[in-house]
């Protein structure tokens, strides 16, 4: 009788639990950068109706659901990206009627801070996290000594072939990836690293060709060790000897990229030669089931949409400039999604999928438009 009682009793209960901890998905968020001096310092700000951990490592931060309804954030500003090994951190709660605490401090992992709400109805929780920045390398951290730092290229357009110049600090060995208009520079050893300059004449394409790379300057060694001929993504490799940090300089060049024009009679021109694209950060609006990104855009001509994690990019090859309307997410697009499907809602002419992300790089989705004027269409990325 007593082992079929528990059951009878325990059962229940772990299919709701089982149920329900697969119900709500996290959420990340990119922090806001606003820059100044002095210690570092990030504020988040979450809502939550239940239980929820928040992990913070580097810039970047992911709010999971324990119990209750879905946890969600509202804030998550910094003045730099927390680093691996942070010296001194403190975490401090600053408002919510509940409790806040520290489960685990930086340095072999992210930091992890819980809240428990224990009334009815959601609530918003404010708490800060601040430190002093990190050291040389610990040699049980991911990274070495210092945290990944991402940069936007300032674009300044010119030239037939494309080209970006990058320029940055390392003591000792790092890599930068480079993606569309986006780069981040991570720190495999040594001390902390940290970006110069970072500017191109348009962003890197999917599938650029003759891409060649040039080390320009640095007394160590630098070697392209990804072609982004292979997923849409470059990463160059830097190995510094030295003891002190050292500004290494290198150029990326191309020509063209993405699927040749068939077919399509140009009414505009090349898009790649005058016209520089436009980008646009997703509007995470959260939800539970499955991801899905809708996204509508405006063409008259031929254009291609690049999406990857929470960013798009449209590019036109012919006609009028292409631009977005609408970009909304659940949440960002992992890489290698699961299931991925691509569904195009609506529109006068042809949409297709000419990339899928499950192999890793972006999905690019090509829309071509035939008739005069330009044309609203809309489509839907949806994965596991």
């Amino acid at each position: 009788m007593y082992p079929k009682n528990m059951l009878r009793y325990t059962l229940p209960l772990l299919l709701t639990g089982g149920v329900f901890a697969q119900s709500h998905q996290p959420e990340f968020r990119r922090a806001e950068i606003r820059g100044g001096g002095g210690d570092g310092k990030c504020t988040i700000e979450v809502i939550v109706d239940g239980s929820a951990e928040v992990e913070i490592s580097g810039d970047g931060a992911t709010v999971r659901t324990i119990t209750g309804d879905r946890a969600r954030f509202r804030r998550f500003d910094c003045n730099r990206p927390m680093p691996v090994n942070p010296v001194s951190f403190r975490f401090k709660g600053v408002d919510g009627r509940g409790r806040q605490s520290l489960l685990r401090q930086p340095g072999r992992g992210p930091a992890v801070v819980r809240i428990d709400d224990p009334d009815r109805g959601s609530e918003g929780y404010t708490f800060d996290i601040e430190w002093q920045d990190g050291g040389r390398q610990d040699l049980g951290s991911p990274y070495g000594g210092g945290a990944p730092q991402s940069r936007r290229a300032e674009i300044r357009s010119g030239g037939r072939e494309g080209k970006c110049t990058v320029e940055v600090e390392v003591g000792g060995s790092a890599e930068v990836e480079i993606r569309g208009d986006s780069a981040v520079l991570r720190p495999m050893s040594g001390s902390q690293v940290n970006f110069r300059r970072f500017v191109c004449n348009q962003p890197l394409p999917a599938d650029p060709f003759e891409f060649r790379f040039t080390g320009i300057d640095g007394r160590g060694r630098q070697s392209l060790v990804r072609d982004p001929g292979r997923g849409g993504v470059a990463v160059v490799r830097i190995d510094d000897n030295g003891r002190n940090m050292q500004a290494y300089t290198f150029d990326i060049e191309w020509r063209g990229g993405g699927a040749p024009v068939s077919g399509i009679p140009e009414r505009g021109g090349f898009g790649g030669g005058r016209d520089r694209g436009e980008q646009r950060q997703a509007d995470i609006r959260g939800g539970g089931g499955h991801g899905k990104c809708t996204l509508e855009v405006l063409v008259d001509g031929v254009a291609e949409i690049e999406v990857r994690g929470d960013l798009a990019y449209i590019r036109t090859i012919t006609g009028e400039h292409a631009s977005f309307r609408r970009f909304q997410c659940n949440t960002p697009m992992p890489d290698a999604p699961y299931d991925f499907k691509f569904s195009g809602i609506d529109g006068r002419g042809r949409q297709k999928l000419v990339r899928s992300p499950q192999r890793g790089g972006p999905a690019v989705i090509r829309i071509e438009d035939r008739d005069r004027g330009r044309e609203a269409y809309t489509f839907d990325l949806e994965w596991r």
